[in-house]
């Protein structure tokens, strides 16, 4: 089966000692016309440095996985991409993380 994702998407960042990791939301709209969401990690190719919460255009991206503890680790890799927005710095403040991000 091929999957293939395009469209714009908020990239979400958490660095730790020695990885960075991205993560995006997905959406689903409830019976009741509530929305749903959850994160998912999305990979970039090496060297890909994207500030927290950058807006992309995705051009091509797909699902895939890794095993782990015999278990599939599902991300979304995206090898091709445009920034649309990068969040602003104001001079004189320092910049919160967002460590509520689940990844």
């Amino acid at each position: 089966m091929k999957n293939k994702f395009t469209d714009q998407t908020m990239i979400f960042r958490k660095d730790t000692d020695d990885r960075t990791f991205y993560s995006t939301t997905i959406s689903k709209k409830k019976a009741d016309g509530e929305y749903e969401n959850a994160y998912i990690r999305i990979d970039f190719k090496k060297g890909t440095d994207l500030p927290n919460k950058t807006l992309i255009d995705i051009k091509n991206a797909w699902l895939t996985f890794y095993i782990k503890d015999k278990i599939p680790q599902w991300y979304i890799f995206c090898n091709e991409y445009e920034i649309v927005d990068k969040p602003e710095t104001v001079e004189g403040f320092a910049s919160l993380a967002d460590d509520d991000t689940p990844f």
